[in-house]
């Protein structure tokens, strides 16, 4: 990830009022789910 992306990700973390690295895993894990969906 680039520094503006991470920049981001805590700007979005920060108006949701969790850890930036929290909302990064929970995009990661939605982008597990639609994956392993598309392909069943």
């Amino acid at each position: 990830m680039g520094a503006s992306q991470i920049e981001a990700a805590k700007d979005i973390a920060r108006r949701k009022d969790i850890p930036y690295q929290t909302l990064i895993r929970s995009w990661i894990a939605e982008a597990i789910r639609r994956e392993q969906g598309e392909k069943a």
